[in-house]
């Protein structure tokens, strides 16, 4: 985890030894299909296996959140409290929001290509322009405050922040379970870590003005729906907002830069995605949440890409509690006080599980029949269970709102220098490089 090939690894020892491996001495990782439902489901008499906190959260000083927070009940009624918006009808009275920014990153970025006897190709960092879009949808959902990175070409000191964040959660991870708690403890109490701190002072900020009007957002869950017994917590707000903001954020930003990356490795492939788009829609106008979700191939494609490049390809350790007596994991008995867990990357790139898995080939999700052996149910890259991500919905909005737009109107082709984009470090997020385009305004 330290030198962030870790998630590799874990691949190497399963294709040498099988569905099953033993990747510390009290902990197993799976790769089969069944062990998703087994380890994350929910078990007659048992409940779902319990998080194995011990792993993940090295340090109680840390406040919960909905991500973290090992107590059932406790994550239950958050979640209650967070779930309703988050669907399906709630995401669509924010889609024009998304549209709204979406069609600015367009503008954007026909401004430095040029139009008519001006259009040219210039060299872009696409998945910079994609991460501005993103942290601006994310700010005016959440808080109904955009950053402003869009329209100002520029980060703003939350988005290092965040990324920041989580690679210090990473070191904090590895030093714990190297046996230096007491120091992350330690290092916890002095107030030594610099990004965390940071995002705990722009998210509080964020969260006072927020509270000070009344608006349907993706804060009204939290804000809203609390007991009036129990009154708002800032220690609990605020680390809630945070896992909101690095996850609508930061994973949507990892699944449209792969997506982009991986089409555009496979030229015959982005040809198709798209003609799709320009054939299916005569202006962007055209474009809506639904308009979107119903592209047949560029599904195929999204579907693909989250096997070859899941956002959060790490695992989410659960430990086989005392006194049940040990559990069945997809034929394989295991004993109590055992940590297990499923990396979906792991998952999604095992030879087990998927023929060639290294190619990116949408077909495989689109019925072709050399693929027909493969195990689908594999690729779970948002999780499965009481636990799963409740962001999928607005992640797949997300995503197609964007990729839509690009496709109908730009050409883009890969840079020689982005050629081995998709070599990257993982530790909690990807580490994502420079992702280099050259991006012209298409011919209509």
């Amino acid at each position: 985890m330290w030198r962030g090939d870790w998630i590799y690894q874990v691949l190497a020892l399963h294709e040498k030894y099988g569905p099953v491996v033993r990747v510390a001495p009290d902990e197993l990782s799976f790769i089969e299909p069944e062990a998703w439902k087994d380890i994350y489901g929910h078990r007659p008499g048992l409940g779902d296996l319990p998080k194995a906190i011990h792993l993940f959260r090295p340090s109680r000083l840390l406040p919960p959140s909905l991500l973290v927070t090992e107590d059932r009940v406790q994550h239950r009624n958050l979640r209650a409290r967070i779930l309703p918006s988050f669907t399906d009808s709630a995401l669509r009275e924010h889609d024009a929001q998304i549209i709204q920014y979406s069609t600015l990153l367009v503008t954007q970025l026909r401004g430095l290509c040029g139009e008519g006897e001006a259009r040219k190709t210039q060299l872009v960092d696409i998945s910079r322009w994609y991460n501005f879009t993103l942290f601006d949808i994310m700010g005016s959902l959440a808080f109904g405050e955009p950053f402003g990175c869009l329209e100002q070409s520029d980060y703003h000191p939350w988005c290092a922040a965040l990324s920041g964040m989580a690679q210090q959660i990473a070191v904090l991870l590895a030093m714990s379970n190297l046996g230096f708690e007491w120091l992350v403890s330690a290092m916890v109490i002095a107030g030594k870590l610099t990004n965390r701190n940071k995002n705990a002072e722009i998210t509080r900020e964020k969260l006072r003005r927020r509270m000070k009007v009344q608006r349907t957002d993706l804060l009204t869950g939290i804000l809203d729906n609390w007991d009036e017994k129990e009154p708002l917590d800032m220690n609990v707000l605020q680390p809630n907002a945070s896992m909101l903001m690095l996850g609508g954020y930061e994973t949507s930003s990892s699944l449209v830069s792969g997506l982009t990356f991986l089409l555009l490795s496979r030229p015959e492939f982005y040809s198709r995605a798209a003609s799709e788009v320009r054939n299916s829609f005569s202006s962007m106008d055209d474009m809506t949440g639904l308009s979107t979700s119903e592209l047949p191939f560029l599904d195929g494609c999204i579907r693909e890409a989250l096997r070859r490049y899941p956002p959060t390809a790490g695992s989410q350790p659960r430990m086989v509690p005392s006194g049940c007596g040990g559990v069945n994991i997809a034929g394989h008995f295991v004993p109590e006080n055992t940590t297990v867990s499923i990396y979906p990357y792991v998952a999604g790139m095992s030879s087990e599980n998927f023929r060639d898995p290294y190619t990116y080939d949408p077909l495989r999700f689109l019925g072709e029949a050399k693929y027909a052996k493969d195990k689908f149910e594999a690729s779970q890259p948002f999780g499965m269970g009481p636990r799963s991500c409740l962001g999928r919905s607005l992640a797949f909005a997300q995503l197609r709102a964007l990729m839509c737009r690009i496709l109908f109107t730009f050409d883009l082709e890969l840079a020689e220098e982005s050629k081995n984009w998709l070599e990257q470090r993982h530790q909690i997020i990807w580490e994502k490089r420079p992702l280099l385009v050259h991006l012209k305004v298409a011919e209509k």
